[in-house]
C-alpha cells in the first residue's frame, strides 16, 4: 500500500506585533506535519518580501524529523528595511523532505507556504517650497 505524501500547514508568531523600518525580530516559523508519515531530513528555505531582509548566516534551514500532527520550527532573524512602501510584509518557505511511501525506496516531497509579517508603513514626506516675490516699482 502506497503512503501518500505528507501535508505541510505553515503558521508564525509574527501576527504578534508589527515590525517598523531598520528594526530587527526573531520570527518564529511552525511547520505543522498533517500527513500520516515522518518527514525525513526536512530542509525549510525561506524567502522575505521586499520591506524584510534575513539577518542570519543563511537563508535555509535544516530541522530534526518531523512525525505526524508533530511541529517543527524555524526561528529567522530579520531586519525590516529603512523604507516600508507596503503594511504587508511576508516570509516565503519552502520546505523538502524525504518520507517513507510505503514501498521500498524513499520518496522526496515539498511543500510552499507563506507567513504574514505586519509592517509599519514609513511615511513619505513632502516638502514644498513657498516662495514669494514681491515687486516694488
Amino acid at each position: 500500500v502506497e503512503i501518500p505524501e505528507p501535508h505541510a500547514i505553515f503558521s508564525s508568531d509574527a501576527a504578534s506585533g508589527s515590525i517598523a523600518a531598520g528594526e530587527g525580530k526573531v520570527i518564529s516559523i511552525y511547520i505543522q506535519n498533517v500527513g500520516s508519515t515522518t518527514m525525513r531530513s526536512p530542509m525549510v528555505t525561506v524567502t522575505p518580501s521586499d520591506g524584510l531582509m534575513i539577518t542570519d548566516s543563511q537563508s535555509a534551514y535544516t530541522l530534526n524529523d518531523i512525525r505526524p500532527n508533530q511541529s517543527g520550527v524555524v526561528m529567522v532573524s530579520v531586519k525590516a528595511v529603512d523604507k516600508i512602501a507596503s503594511a504587508s510584509q511576508s516570509l516565503s518557505a519552502k520546505l523538502d523532505f524525504y518520507y517513507d511511501n510505503g514501498t521500498n525506496a524513499t520518496a522526496s516531497g515539498s511543500a510552499s507556504g507563506s507567513v504574514n509579517v505586519p509592517a509599519k508603513v514609513t511615511p513619505a514626506f513632502v516638502f514644498s517650497k513657498v516662495t514669494s516675490s514681491t515687486r516694488y516699482g
